[in-house]
């Protein structure tokens, strides 16, 4: 386990991901902004496609805030128009 303090405001919340994406796509995706600490990619348990949403936790709330000025209202690899926001734990989203 690691050293580091995880921050909630690290924790983001992606939305309308195209069902392609996998989540070294994601991953691969927001680390061109900052250190990517996990990707998590909720799928359906009759076919194990993900469900067109995910969680991404960056390295700082910085680097998480820098992502969702980079990626929200941006297309993903295959051009499905991504919502990017810190997501709320109270909601799990």
């Amino acid at each position: 386990m690691s050293d580091r303090v995880r921050s909630p405001e690290s924790r983001l919340y992606v939305a309308n991901l195209s069902y392609k994406m996998t989540p070294e796509d994601v991953g691969d995706m927001f680390a061109e902004v900052g250190e990517v600490l996990d990707v998590y990619l909720p799928t359906l348990k009759d076919t194990q496609h993900h469900k067109g949403y995910g969680f991404v936790e960056m390295s700082t709330a910085q680097e998480a805030q820098d992502a969702i000025d980079e990626f929200h209202g941006e297309e993903d690899l295959y051009g499905r128009e991504l919502t990017v926001r810190i997501a709320d734990r109270d909601k799990n989203v």
